[in-house]
């Protein structure tokens, strides 16, 4: 924990950018980007804190409700990560799509298992490994450390909020964080790694492990629905680490990238209606001329568990007039 002194406190304009924040120090500065500790191993930074494209929340039409007359803008976005206009509708389609994915492994396995959120933290003595590895770490210590676990998400948080008197600060209201709400403070990025997890299966218990290794695991109830598995990961990109070259979400076991896989894709025409009176939605031109219906065209992904392989293992044999041995393979099913 650390905090501000009298001195440092009337120097505010004049300091120099942050330093390091691996020690959990920080020193005060106006620039939002100078706030954000440096990353070990990557150049890390938070959703939307890039440059916006000059069309970037410019109207694209109107929407308006035939009824009540309620009207709302449907603005242009470029879905890009780093864009402080768009950075949002990046994490909804993301977290979108993930909590899609998970529900179809839900209905596969005929809706017995609900994941649960997990949030996982490396001890400080573990700080300077790169944040790819520790990511990689932290998943590797569910894998060990879980009962009935066979796959799941996580999305790497290099990062915890604190506020100009070094006090823990929830990222909703850090001024960081995109899509902050009331009240917003101003706030420090200081270098914490973790990640959150949505994952099936259970934790052993939770104190022994910190005992033991110094790492942190904070399981919650399972989400039991849809709604509440996206809200979990949409909440989790909100305050990311994002990388250029890097996935935000990333899975792992039986519903990594090889062992669940999108088998298809379908499009569905949905037409909203509206929120206060149920009338029928129409598009405006910016002008003010109808153009159609409102209609919404909607991507649904359709995934599969993949077919258990079949794996080549040596069968020793030895061959008649010969002295040495000679091994062969063939192909059995994988227990």
């Amino acid at each position: 924990m650390f905090s501000l002194t009298e001195t440092e406190s009337s120097k505010l304009t004049g300091l120099s950018p942050a330093e390091s924040c691996y020690t959990g120090t920080v020193k005060i500065v106006n620039s939002r980007k100078a706030r954000i500790s440096p990353v070990p191993g990557g150049d890390y930074t938070l959703p939307g804190h890039g440059e916006s494209y000059d069309s970037c929340a410019s109207v694209k039409f109107k929407i308006v409700c035939e009824d009540c007359g309620d009207t709302k803008l449907a603005r242009n976005h470029c879905d890009r990560k780093d864009c402080p206009e768009c950075a949002p509708t990046w994490a909804r389609k993301r977290a979108n799509k993930a909590a899609d994915k998970i529900e179809s492994a839900c209905r596969q396995m005929g809706g017995r298992y609900r994941p649960r959120p997990v949030i996982v933290s490396l001890p400080p003595s573990m700080y300077d490994l790169p944040f790819n590895e520790v990511q990689q770490v932290l998943r590797e210590l569910i894998k060990k450390f879980s009962r009935g676990t066979f796959g799941g998400s996580y999305v790497g948080h290099p990062w915890r909020f604190r506020d100009s008197q070094g006090e823990p600060l929830q990222p909703k209201h850090c001024d960081l964080v995109m899509g902050a709400v009331e009240p917003i403070y101003e706030g420090f990025a200081v270098y914490g790694p973790h990640i959150h997890a949505v994952m099936f299966g259970w934790i052993v218990p939770t104190d022994e492990i910190e005992r033991e290794t110094g790492v942190v695991f904070e399981v919650g109830e399972p989400l039991a629905t849809r709604d509440d598995v996206f809200g979990y990961i949409y909440y989790s990109l909100t305050h990311c680490g994002v990388h250029a070259t890097h996935r935000a979400i990333r899975w792992f076991g039986a519903l990594s990238y090889n062992n669940f896989v999108k088998v298809s894709e379908s499009t569905e025409t949905v037409y909203p209606v509206c929120d206060y009176c149920g009338g029928e939605l129409w598009a405006y031109s910016v002008e003010g001329d109808p153009l159609q219906r409102h209609c919404l065209e909607i991507t649904k992904y359709h995934y599969r568990f993949k077919p258990r392989q079949k794996t080549l293992v040596p069968v020793k044999r030895i061959k008649k007039g010969s002295k040495g041995n000679l091994f062969m393979y063939q192909l059995v099913g994988s227990k």
